[in-house]
């Protein structure tokens, strides 16, 4: 894993150190073996490059302390997390996700019902917008890179071999921002 971290302005860098071809914010491309794809994020552009070398993405799911029942759950997602399943793994991992962030807003609008409306829960994007403005999570850029790759599983089209090799490249990191996720919102639906 390589990362590029530019500190010297909000913009990307200047020609001569951007890798070719371009990208537009939020797409990806490949390079030989190597997935690239960047963020701007306040004044911080950073490049992620992955390659997967493993037949199989482990995770430490201990770190984000799922409850037991989460964690029968989860198993079946990390199970799948292999250049074959990649694709149904990230589409279960959508799935907890979005139960997650539903089930500690039904649970707070039960204690506190001025905070979570009925539309706050009609789907995935107003659920993380509520989310933000009740400041359960500070910003939600990550909320939303997990939101659209939930987005691109539902309701994309099967993904060819080259497309789950360019997916499984990335999965890492998607797959533990969902773990961290889904545990942090079920952890936190448990104290209400």
């Amino acid at each position: 894993m390589a990362l590029h971290v530019d500190y010297a302005s909000a913009r990307a860098p200047t020609p001569s150190t951007r890798p070719a071809p371009t990208a537009t914010r939020g797409s990806s491309y490949t390079a030989p073996l190597a997935l690239r794809f960047r963020v701007l994020l306040h004044s911080i552009f950073v490049m992620y490059q992955h390659q997967e070398v493993e037949s199989r993405i482990c995770l430490n799911v201990q770190q984000y302390n799922p409850s037991p029942d989460l964690m029968q759950k989860l198993s079946r997602a990390l199970s799948k997390l292999t250049l074959d399943d990649v694709d149904m793994a990230l589409f279960e991992f959508g799935v907890l996700f979005e139960n997650a962030i539903r089930d500690y807003l039904v649970a707070l609008r039960k204690k506190e019902p001025a905070k979570v409306s009925g539309n706050d829960l009609s789907k995935l994007a107003a659920m993380i917008d509520c989310a933000v403005r009740e400041k359960i999570v500070t910003k939600g850029h990550h909320l939303n890179v997990l939101r659209e790759e939930r987005n691109n599983r539902a309701h994309g089209n099967i993904p060819s071999k080259e497309e789950r090799e360019v997916l499984y490249n990335k999965a890492h990191y998607i797959a533990d921002l969902f773990l961290k996720y889904i545990c942090f919102f079920d952890n936190e639906a448990g104290k209400i």
